[in-house]
C-alpha cells in the first residue's frame, strides 16, 4: 500500500539567501558578463590600442587570401603568424583577467568543501549504519524464505507419501507459502520515509572476456579511438585492425 507523502515542514535553517535580493553580493555592480567583457577589452588594448582593429583586419584578410604559388604561400604564412600572435595575446590576457576570478572561485570551493565535507562524511557514516541494518534484515528474510521453502518441500514429500499410502488428496494438509514477506517502508514521526532498493554491483575479473560485452558501446569506442590516436602520435605505426597513414600540413614560424 503506498504511503501518503506528508507536506514538507518549514526549514529549520532560516531564510534562503537566494530568495532575498538584499543578500546578493555585488548588487550595485554591472552584470558579471558585462564586467568581464569590459575588463577583457581594456586589458587587450592597454598596451596595444590598435590590437582589435588589427585582429579584425587580419581575420578579414583570410577570405581574400589565395594560395596558388610559393609567393602567395609565403604571404599566407605571414598572415598565419599574425593570427597566431593574436591568439597568443588573447590567451595571455585571458590568464590575467581570469586569475582573480579563478582565485576567488578556488577560495569559494575550498570554503564549500570545508563546510560540506563533515556533512558528507556524517551522511556516509549514517548510510553505512542503515545499510548494515537493512542487509541483516534482508539476510534474515532470505533465511526465513529458505526455511519456508524447505518446509514446503517437506510437506510436499509427506503429502506424496500419504497419498501413496491411500490418503485422499483433499485430506492432505495444505502446504506453507515459500515466500517471506518483504518489509514495508518505514516512516519517521517527522515524515522521512526509508525504503529499500536492490543495488547490483560488478567487478571485472577478465578484461578480455568482459570487452566482448561492451565493445559496441559508443563510449568504449571513443576510448579506443583516443587510445589509438595517442599510440600513433607516440610513433607506433603498426596496430592490428587500424589504418594508419600520413598527410602534410603547413607550419609557420
Amino acid at each position: 500500500m503506498p504511503i501518503a507523502q506528508t507536506k514538507p515542514q518549514e526549514s529549520d535553517f532560516g531564510e534562503n539567501p537566494a530568495s532575498n535580493p538584499r543578500a546578493v553580493l555585488g548588487g550595485n555592480e554591472p552584470p558579471l558578463e558585462d564586467r568581464i567583457q569590459m575588463e577583457f577589452r581594456d586589458a587587450l588594448i592597454g598596451e596595444r590600442p590598435d590590437f582589435i582593429q588589427r585582429m579584425e583586419d587580419s581575420i578579414a584578410a583570410v577570405d581574400r587570401a589565395e594560395v596558388n604559388d610559393d609567393d602567395t604561400l609565403g604571404r599566407a604564412g605571414t598572415l598565419a603568424n599574425i593570427l597566431r600572435a593574436c591568439e597568443n595575446h588573447i590567451s595571455e590576457v585571458h590568464v590575467a583577467v581570469k586569475k582573480p576570478y579563478l582565485d576567488g572561485g578556488r577560495i569559494c570551493d575550498a570554503e564549500k568543501r570545508r563546510l560540506t565535507d563533515p556533512v558528507t562524511s556524517a551522511r556516509a557514516t549514517l548510510s553505512n549504519k542503515m545499510n548494515a541494518f537493512l542487509a541483516e534484515r534482508e539476510a534474515q528474510r532470505r533465511a526465513e524464505e529458505r526455511r519456508l521453502a524447505e518446509e514446503q518441500a517437506r510437506q510436499a514429500a509427506e503429502a506424496a507419501a500419504a497419498i501413496a499410502e491411500g490418503a485422499a488428496p483433499e485430506d492432505v494438509a495444505p502446504m506453507a507459502a515459500a515466500v517471506a514477506k518483504k518489509a514495508e517502508p518505514v516512516r519517521s514521526d517527522e515524515g522521512a520515509i526509508v525504503s529499500t532498493r536492490t543495488v547490483w554491483n560488478s567487478q571485472v575479473e577478465d578484461y578480455t572476456k568482459a570487452f566482448k560485452a561492451v565493445k559496441s558501446d559508443p563510449k568504449v569506442r571513443e576510448a579506443i579511438d583516443a587510445a589509438i590516436a595517442r599510440l600513433v602520435r607516440a610513433g607506433q605505426r603498426d596496430i592490428a585492425g587500424v589504418k594508419i597513414w600520413d598527410t602534410v600540413a603547413a607550419t609557420t614560424r
